[in-house]
Order: structure tokens, then C-alpha cells, then sequence
């Protein structure tokens, strides 16, 4: 039963840290880019020769 917990405890951790790190990197892509950044603007670098 101890184990359930401790690994319950640290998917709930890992979420918490996910969710800190979504929120950091929206905002530093919102003031590195004039437009959002998505993933077909990524796609689009892979192909882009620039």
C-alpha cells in the first residue's frame, strides 16, 4: 500500500513541475516571438533553409 502512495505522490509531483514548466515556457515564447509559436511553425523550420 506504501508504494501506491509514494508513487501517487510523486505523479503528483511530476504534474506540478509539468505544469510550472508549460507556464514558463508560454510566457518566455511570448516574449521571443512577435506570434505564438505552434507546432506547425515548428514543422516549418525543419524545412525551412535559412
Amino acid at each position: 500500500m506504501r508504494l501506491k502512495i509514494d508513487k501517487l505522490e510523486r505523479v503528483k509531483f511530476l504534474s506540478r513541475v509539468v505544469k510550472k514548466e508549460i507556464h514558463h515556457l508560454n510566457y518566455s515564447a511570448s516574449k521571443v516571438f512577435n506570434q505564438p509559436f505552434t507546432i506547425e511553425r515548428a514543422k516549418k523550420l525543419a524545412n525551412d533553409q535559412e
